[in-house]
């Protein structure tokens, strides 16, 4: 029989990252080209290596060409892998031969990088804290200019810049001709950002120049001592806002793929922020204060406290329209990563995740992993937030922290883009819901995985988690007297559970919970008489093992 009480844990995420691949100075990779949107014309040969290339003009706000940094994307026979090492390197684009009827030349369009693998242009204008450089503004985005205007049938260097690292250094100037790419990077130029450039796509050469390893980008992650609180997720404000209650609340606004360092996002509400100490998510909660959900309106003792603080960029948020497959790695969130950082590792009873969801399709999935294999995993039916009870698993709860289903019929409302109180939808109907996991309390909790997949009807909109409570379980021997776990129940285990014994109704503070709410066998906050007679049900003398292990369980009701 197993007993429990509320904690505080700490959360941050972190990616951990693998051993990866060196190259060498001097080597070389030829990509061949992938296109979207229209207006492409195909001229016969004129490329590297006398193959055929595209070229388009005028403005389009579709048209793209991608490079994918990526061996099986490599034109160049016997080129050596590309290494998952982050590294500078030279970017050239192929010249054609030939021009076409009626164009006179090539004009200047941007070849720009999206540095993490998956391609793209959604880290355009952001902050990538992957990259080992600090760029201006809060913006290390990587481009380079590239007017084609070289000697043709060769491949002509683009930049330098205008917004590239001129070395190694993280303060390195952003009029230089290097980028940093790793294997799966893609390349690409828009015709969304220019007036209608005449511009060919055709064959990149990238090149390790032998450039020093990347220095002095320290971006400043404060050292936390001791444990953050959970109920607020992602707890970004101390921890990773970069100034704690300052600034423009859009310093994490950059990338929806994790929340790891002060720069990355925390994934935010699916297009909602508000400003700081204004608003609440929405009318009916507190900007920042402790939020109560009560799940059990006849038990009180079954309430569940969470603490919101929302600047609308400091919870657990994923978008099912990511390109990234579902169960990706950008998809998984990973408390604990690395070993201790997020929460302490230890024995744990129950995980209570407060979550929002946009479209009624969809299934949260919790996996909890021991020290010892294998895993536990949980699922849970994912709701609109309008117009849904939710189940067991999902429970919808609302203003006061009411069950809807209880009777309390008012939701909240959500807020507008800009922070604002107006707009966002009415509050017919919009509720939290309250996700209840069951762990294995005689087992160390050493991670918890979160993702989210299709149920039955696949899987839609934006599902977020706002805040989470862990409750520490204590580990009980089987039976639970068997307080120094030798099997046996005799005059030693007696005199821990006389240490415990505090009679019917003891006072406050009598009752010491985490040494003997193992004896509490009838769940009264007591160490009484009812206790005792299980006692003696399970009592066998010195070196008798218990004949029935079952003996401190009381019957159903």
């Amino acid at each position: 029989m197993n007993r429990f009480m509320v904690i505080t844990v700490a959360l941050a995420v972190s990616m951990g990252t693998g051993a990866a691949a060196m190259g060498n100075p001097g080597d070389t990779w030829i990509l061949g080209y992938t296109l979207q949107g229209g207006g492409w014309h195909h001229e016969t040969g004129g490329n590297y290596d006398n193959t055929d290339y595209d070229w388009a003009e005028g403005w389009s706000s579709e048209r793209v060409g991608y490079w994918l940094f990526d061996d099986a994307n490599v034109l160049s026979p016997g080129s050596p892998p590309i290494p998952w090492e982050t590294k500078l390197y030279l970017v050239e684009q192929w010249v054609p031969s030939t021009l076409p009827t009626g164009v006179a030349g090539w004009e200047w369009l941007q070849i720009e990088v999206t540095f993490s693998p998956g391609g793209g242009t959604g880290e355009a204008g952001t902050t990538n804290y992957d990259i080992p450089w600090e760029g201006t503004n809060r913006m290390n985005h990587q481009w380079l200019a590239m007017p084609q205007d070289g000697t043709q049938v060769d491949f002509q260097q683009a930049g330098p810049g205008p917004h590239a690292p001129e070395d190694e250094m993280c303060q390195a100037g952003t009029n230089g001709s290097y980028v940093y790419l790793k294997q799966g990077s893609t390349l690409y130029s828009p015709w969304s950002l220019e007036t209608g450039p005449t511009h060919a796509m055709t064959a990149l050469r990238i090149t390790d120049p032998g450039a020093p390893p990347p220095e002095g980008c320290d971006w400043g992650v404060p050292v936390v001592e001791g444990a953050l609180d959970l109920r607020q997720v992602g707890n970004a404000d101390p921890l990773y806002y970069a100034d704690e209650f300052g600034g423009t609340g859009e310093t994490f606004y950059n990338t929806i793929q994790k929340m790891v360092r002060e720069g990355d996002s925390t994934l935010a509400a699916e297009g909602y922020k508000r400003h700081l100490g204004s608003e609440p998510l929405t009318p009916g909660l507190p900007p920042v204060g402790l939020y109560t959900a009560h799940l059990d309106p006849a038990d009180p003792a079954g309430d569940v406290e969470f603490l919101l603080r929302y600047i609308g960029l400091n919870t657990i948020k994923w978008r099912t329209d990511h390109t990234a497959g579902t169960f990706s790695r950008y998809n998984v969130f990973t408390l604990n990563q690395v070993a201790g950082q997020e929460f302490e590792e230890g024995n744990y009873d129950k995980l209570y995740f407060l979550s929002t969801k946009s479209g009624s399709q969809g299934m949260l999935h919790v996996e909890a992993i021991y020290s010892d294999e294998p895993p536990d995993t949980f699922s849970a039916q994912l709701y609109d937030w309008f117009g849904q009870d939710g189940d067991q698993d999902s429970m919808a709860v609302g203003v006061g922290g009411h069950l809807r289903s209880e009777g309390w019929p008012i939701g909240f409302k959500r807020l507008n883009t800009d922070g604002g109180p107006d707009g966002g939808g009415d509050h017919g109907g919009a509720f939290l819901f309250v996700h209840p996991v069951d762990v294995n309390e005689d087992r160390v909790l050493t991670q918890v995985r979160l993702s989210i997949g299709p149920d039955a009807n696949g899987l839609n909109g934006s599902m977020c988690i706002f805040a989470a409570t862990f409750v520490e379980g204590f580990p009980c021997n089987d039976p639970v007297f068997d307080a120094d776990g030798d099997t046996d129940v005799d005059q030693d285990d007696f005199g821990r559970f006389q240490a415990c014994f505090t009679g019917s109704s003891p006072p406050p503070g009598v009752f010491d919970w985490e040494k003997c709410g193992c004896f509490d066998v009838v769940e009264d906050q007591a160490i009484d008489d009812d206790d005792y007679a299980y006692f003696e049900e399970c009592a066998s003398g010195p070196a008798i093992p218990v004949a029935d292990p079952d003996c401190d369980n009381p019957p159903a009701p």
